[in-house]
């Protein structure tokens, strides 16, 4: 039921600015006016600024794409701002269990699309969470995860191309992949080489990210 939102974004991150862009169109094409562009820097500190305009245009939502590191600061603020809560909806930036910790009370503010469910019970996911976790002492993120995943559709398609010094042989097998049990789910290839697998809306309960309902 969004009508009216603010759009905040680190403006000297090509990757942050890109993901503004894609705001921009996703409101106009479902009808949400931007009230206001409110652009902050990586180096900036203090938030409660850039929050205050953003409080001023009355949002029902406040869309934010940036990196980790300033997508905390963005949660904070907010969260002081508008103790009785705001939903922040976050670009690919905002998924990372370092923005929940730095966040803190101000993680559940946060709603964000993403191509991994930690929490989810599939097999190949948990025995990679689970050989992550042993391994570096910590939780994978949603980078590692695909990056991961990466190198297991790679060798796999390594051992069907049936030589792998092949170059249109190991293209080939690529471009078969279908269903391959991953831990981002059952991970394809289309016929245009996109990635075809499920993907996920989240938000944060007791500091760990868990689907959006």
């Amino acid at each position: 039921g969004l009508k009216k939102v603010v759009l905040m974004f680190e403006s000297d991150q090509k990757f942050a600015a890109d993901g503004a862009e894609i705001f921009k169109k996703a409101a106009g094409d479902n009808g949400i006016t931007i009230a206001r562009t409110i652009p902050y820097k990586t180096a900036d500190v203090d938030f409660s600024a850039f929050v205050t305009q953003a409080k001023g245009e009355t949002p029902d939502a406040i869309l934010a794409s940036g990196l980790a590191g300033t997508a905390s600061k963005v949660l904070i603020e907010v969260g002081k701002q508008f103790p009785q809560g705001l939903r922040v909806i976050g670009s690919n930036g905002f998924n990372s269990p370092a923005v929940i910790a730095a966040a803190g009370a101000a993680a559940p503010n946060m709603i964000v699309g993403t191509a991994w469910n930690k929490a989810s019970n599939d097999k190949t996911n948990a025995d990679f969470v689970k050989a992550f976790k042993e391994k570096y002492g910590s939780d994978p993120d949603q980078f590692a995860t695909q990056a991961y995943t990466a190198m297991i559709v790679l060798a796999d398609a390594m051992k069907r191309s049936g030589n792998a010094t092949d170059k249109a042989a190991l293209k080939k097998a690529l471009e078969a992949t279908k269903d391959f049990a991953t831990p981002l789910g059952a991970f394809s290839f289309t016929p245009e080489h996109d990635v075809k697998q499920p993907v996920f809306v989240m938000t944060v309960k007791d500091g760990q990210f868990v689907p959006f309902n």
